[in-house]
Order: structure tokens, then C-alpha cells, then sequence
């Protein structure tokens, strides 16, 4: 058999998953393989096995575990440097050993030339080829360097090269050419905020900063009109001089909403800006096409947003002579534009067919204030009565799911959604609760959303509830413990009555002590028993029932109580009224 290929090595990457690498030349022995993965060299049998010894085409390495993503795999053919065939005088030619050993010369050819291709050589054409390079013998904390005759390789120190000063010497050095082309130090400057500038030396410096403006180059770069814009969140915009309007104002994204694009005229008072048409005093007013002008911001009746989104602010006066003076939108507060509200929330369970009964709610409000991630708002007025349905799955259903797959037991959170593309308003219900601005799954045409109440879904029924403003209260009363006696601190799960997302809980507890009780007899009740509740006063006579309506903080979604007194008739019964949500509604 011929040696009819010249590759000595194969490489791969290593994806996880593939076992098997096919190497496409002979080797004699399994053990003629060098396999690397990942730069480590791996071990025959114990982490791979190879097949195809013999076979002039080659055979396949198989690992025991899969390499990893993007691990580098090599299969390197290493054949002894031996010779083990022997002639016997007076046998038969061995025609098939003879020519394993002149494969196996072949072998070693392709694989000494494979090490010289990763060798540091000369090219063919070098004066130094025919002689090559003597190199001296090495020396610990020394460089290599060319002799000077260009014969060979000398180990030297630094310092042999010639004297050299670090100009680096303190945090935040640059380095730059000085005036005879040498390097020198530009230490870091000294004052905060200064920008590092070319001077007039030619050299740079550090100077105080400023506003760096571009010119133009299409067709709005005409006289006196020249601004930067960048179109990411939360950068400076900057208008410059347009026409008779000479002053530069500077302001952060957040002052004109979340377009991204805007272009804002501030400053610590009214400002004057280049106007675009007619703006009457108390216009809403926004960018334009017009470079560095402004616009009225069309504003519906029904559905508008407080501070209309990319608006600048709000015309002082009519525009005159190109343009008119505007009071900017500060910044909103902290706060106020995170979680969206409701206002006078007065939702309820639907229990207007027994087929419907615990899986609808109606969602009723005197007014919304709905937000979307980048802390648009809209404002909706008198948004009317809309039904939820928990059923209905989310692809391209109104008032549904915000998910496709049917909920799970545990609890469900109910949104107002708004669609901008055509001001329509929706509901969704949600297994993901209301956290600053992350709200329910919204699908693309849906936009906005704000947060109506939250409650618990059994996997077949909802809860009986009336919601009124912030508090969500069932229509019967739920027990949550019925005459419990409990001497050592107990704790009671709030899980299937109060949802995780409800700022405070509303109990009703009952203590009676019957006839033949002990006079004395009490129980203490909080989410630590550090807020305690007396519910049977000392003196109480026997028979005698109290009770109190407790409202305690959600922690934890859990309450504890004990019972204390020198009885043991008394009996204590927990009921859970409602709960407060945490929707803004005043």
C-alpha cells in the first residue's frame, strides 16, 4: 500500500456534542497518534480510542467525553524515531512488512517536515540560509537580540541596549511625542472635568471642557446652523445658533422624554428658541424637522400624555420673528413616573353567569396613568368598564392572558394595557408582579401598562372580590383559622389568601371564651409578635366573645400567633377581610 496523502495532522473544534474526529492519513499503531484538546494533550483508552490502524485512508479518534464549545482539537500523527523490521537471511521476500517500514520512512519524512513548518526559518532566497544562525546559550532575565555582524542571536539585559527612562510614573500618565520627536510624560490633569485638547504647540494638553459641536455636511449645513446629536438614551443634545436665536443650551435626555432623538433649547430660565409655523401661547411644543426649531405638539383629548412624549416644554408667549420663548419640562421627580397608577380603581369579581364564575374580573377606573420601559407616559380619562378573562390565551386576543400556556396555581396580577398605534385600551392578566417598571409580558402592538390589583388563582377558581381603590376586599370573608389554641409561637401561611405583592393585610380576630373558660385567657397576634393584639382583656367574663380588626404588614405572606391565660377553653378564629396593592390610587 502507497502513502498517497502529505497531511500529518488534522484539527477540529470542539462543540459539546461530537465524539468522533475522522483523520484522513495511515498510521501503523493506535499509539502513533498525538490528540490534543484545548492545548492538553489526552491519554490513549483512558480519554479516547482510536480505529483505523492500518488503513491507508485513515480511521477515526473517538473520545470518551465530548470536547468542549471551542475547545481547539488536534490529531497529531508521531511515529517512533525506530526501525523494527527484520530480513531473515534465506526467507521469502516479506513484501507486506517492507512496505509498512517504507510507509513508516515516509511517515517520518511528513512528520519531521511537519515540525519544521512550526520552526523559525529562513527563506529560501536568505544569504543566511545556506549557514543559518548560531545562537548563544541562554541567560536567565535576558532578551534575544541580532548580533551586529548578523551572524547569530546574543542573550543581553536591557540595559545593553542603551539607557531607557519610563515615563510613566503616576496614575492616568499618557505618553506623547515631544518637540525632537522623543517621548515624554502628559501627566493627568489636576482638575476635574478639564478635556484633553490639541494646543497650539502641537502637542496636547488638558484644558477646561466645553461642548464639542459638528458641522454638518448635508443640506441643512447652511450659515450660523450647526449642532451635534447623538441618537442613544440618556446623552446631551445640543441646538446651536439658528438664525436670530444666538444662545447654546445643553440638557440631559430625561427633560424631553425617551425618543432618543430630540434636540432641547434649556436653561435656568425661559429660553428662546427658533420656532417652525405659528405657536400660540400654552402650546405644547416639541423638535422639528426644521433644525433646531420647534413645533405644537398635537395632543388628544381623550387619551395625552401630562408631558407629551419628545416634548420640549410648553410656549411662554405667541412666536415672533421666528421665535418664541418656552419654559422647558424639568426633570419629573423621583418616583413619580415609576410604578403607573389608578385612579379610583373599582374593579370586581364577575359573577354575572354561572360560567363564568372565578375565571373573569371586571376592571373599572375613574382615570389611568399607564407607563411603558422607557417611562412614556399616557394618561387615559374615564377608561370605562373592561372584562378580563384568565382563559383566554394571549395570541392576538383582547383582555387574556399575557402568556399562551394556562396559568398555574398562585398569583395573578391584573393590568391595564394601552395600544399606541391606535389608542385602544386593554387588560392582561399575569403571573409576573408589578416591580418599578417591569410589568406583564406585553405583546409588540401593546405598549403601555398600569397595575390594578393582584390575587390568588387556585388552577380553578378566583377568589370573590370587590376592589375599591388601593384595597381588594373579598366579598365573604376568608378563614384563615378556626379556633386555635395554640400555646407556642405558631405560624400561618397568608399563600392562597393574600398575594406576595400586597403591602398590607386586613384580619379579623376572634377570641371567645365559653362558658366555664378561665377568666384571664388571651392570645397575641403579629407577623413577629412584636406588634401584639389583646384580643381577650384580662377580667373578661366566661362566655365572652372579642374581637378586633387588625391591619398588619404583608411579610412574608405568613402571621403568628400564641395564646396565653390560665385557661384552656378559649378558642381563637382568624379571617382574612382583604388586602392593599400597591396601584397609586390616592
Amino acid at each position: 500500500m502507497t502513502i498517497s496523502t502529505i497531511g500529518n495532522r488534522m484539527d477540529f473544534t470542539g462543540n459539546n456534542c461530537t465524539k468522533a474526529f475522522s483523520f484522513t492519513y495511515k498510521i501503523l499503531l493506535a499509539s502513533d497518534l498525538d490528540v490534543f484538546v484545548g492545548g492538553v494533550q489526552k491519554t490513549l483508552t483512558t480519554d479516547y480510542t482510536v480505529s483505523g490502524a492500518g488503513v491507508a485512508t485513515g480511521g477515526t479518534v473517538t473520545f470518551i467525553t465530548a470536547p468542549g464549545c471551542g475547545l481547539a482539537v488536534a490529531i497529531v500523527r508521531d511515529v517512533p524515531y525506530t526501525q523494527s523490521t527484520d530480513y531473515p537471511e534465506n526467507d521469502p521476500f516479506p513484501a507486506a512488512s517492507h512496505e509498512d517500514a517504507l510507509d513508516k520512512l515516509t511517515m517520518l519524512v511528513q512528520q519531521i517536515k511537519e515540525l519544521t513548518t512550526r520552526s523559525w526559518r529562513f527563506a529560501a532566497g536568505s544569504v543566511r540560509a545556506a549557514a543559518g544562525y548560531v545562537v548563544d546559550e541562554p541567560k536567565a532575565l535576558t532578551f534575544p537580540r541580532v548580533k551586529s555582524d548578523c551572524t547569530g542571536l546574543e542573550f543581553v539585559t536591557l540595559v545593553s541596549c542603551g539607557t531607557y527612562a519610563d515615563p510613566v510614573t503616576t496614575k492616568g500618565d499618557l505618553i506623547q511625542g515631544n518637540d525632537l520627536g522623543s517621548q515624554e510624560r502628559l501627566g493627568i490633569s489636576a482638575t476635574v472635568g478639564f478635556l484633553l485638547r490639541v494646543l497650539e504647540t502641537g502637542k496636547a494638553g488638558w484644558r477646561a471642557g466645553g461642548v464639542s459641536l459638528i458641522n454638518k455636511t448635508d443640506a441643512q449645513a447652511d450659515a450660523g446652523r450647526i449642532f451635534a446629536i447623538d441618537t442613544a438614551c440618556n446623552n446631551a443634545f445640543v441646538a446651536a445658533d439658528v438664525l436670530a436665536c444666538t444662545r447654546l443650551y445643553v440638557a440631559a435626555t430625561e427633560a424631553i422624554g425617551d425618543d432618543c432623538q430630540g434636540i432641547l433649547a434649556y436653561a435656568s430660565g425661559p429660553v428662546t428658541v427658533l420656532s417652525a409655523g405659528q405657536i400660540a401661547r400654552g402650546d405644547y411644543v416639541r423638535k422639528s424637522a426644521t433644525v433646531g426649531a420647534v413645533q405644537t405638539t398635537c395632543v388628544n383629548l381623550l387619551h395625552h400624555r401630562p408631558v407629551p412624549r419628545g416634548a420640549l416644554g410648553v410656549a411662554l408667549s405667541p412666536s415672533l420673528a421666528d421665535c418664541v420663548n418656552l419654559l422647558i419640562f424639568a426633570y419629573t421627580a423621583p418616583g413619580q413616573q415609576g410604578l403607573a397608577t389608578v385612579r379610583g380603581n373599582k374593579s370586581q369579581s364577575d359573577f354575572s353567569t354561572a360560567n363564568s364564575v372565578c375565571t373573569k374580573m371586571h376592571l373599572l377606573a375613574d382615570s389611568l396613568i399607564l407607563t411603558d420601559s422607557c417611562n412614556d407616559l399616557v394618561v387615559v380619562r374615564s377608561p370605562g368598564s373592561l372584562t378580563n378573562d384568565i382563559t383566554v390565551d394571549n395570541g392576538n386576543k383582547d383582555n387574556g392572558r399575557d402568556q399562551s400556556g394556562a396559568f398555574t396555581a398562585g398569583d395573578i396580577h391584573f393590568y391595564w394595557v394601552y395600544e399606541g398605534a391606535s389608542a385602544k385600551l386593554k387588560t392582561r392578566s399575569s403571573v409576573v408582579a408589578p416591580c418599578d417598571r417591569s410589568g406583564p409580558t406585553l405583546p409588540a402592538c401593546e405598549t403601555h401598562w398600569a397595575y390594578s390589583h393582584s390575587m390568588y388563582w387556585n388552577a380553578n377558581c378566583l377568589h370573590a372580590v370587590t376592589v375599591r381603590g388601593r384595597h381588594v376586599a373579598y366579598d365573604c370573608a376568608r378563614t384563615l383559622l378556626a379556633d386555635a389554641a395554640a400555646t407556642c409561637e405558631t405560624r400561618v401561611s397568608l399563600v392562597t389568601l393574600v398575594p406576595l405583592a400586597a403591602h398590607r393585610v386586613h384580619v379579623h380576630a376572634r377570641a371567645l371564651l365559653p362558658t366555664g373558660g378561665t377568666v384571664g385567657d388571651h392570645f397575641l397576634l403579629g407577623h413577629r409578635l412584636n406588634c401584639i393584639a389583646w384580643l381577650v382583656p384580662s377580667g373578661a367574663a366566661a362566655g365572652a366573645c372579642n374581637s378586633s380588626l387588625l391591619i398588619l404588614p404583608n411579610v412574608n405572606q405568613e402571621l403568628f400567633y400564641r395564646f396565653e391565660g390560665v385557661g384552656t377553653a378559649s378558642r381563637l378564629t382568624l379571617e382574612v377581610t382583604g388586602y392593599d396593592v400597591p396601584n397609586g390610587d390616592q
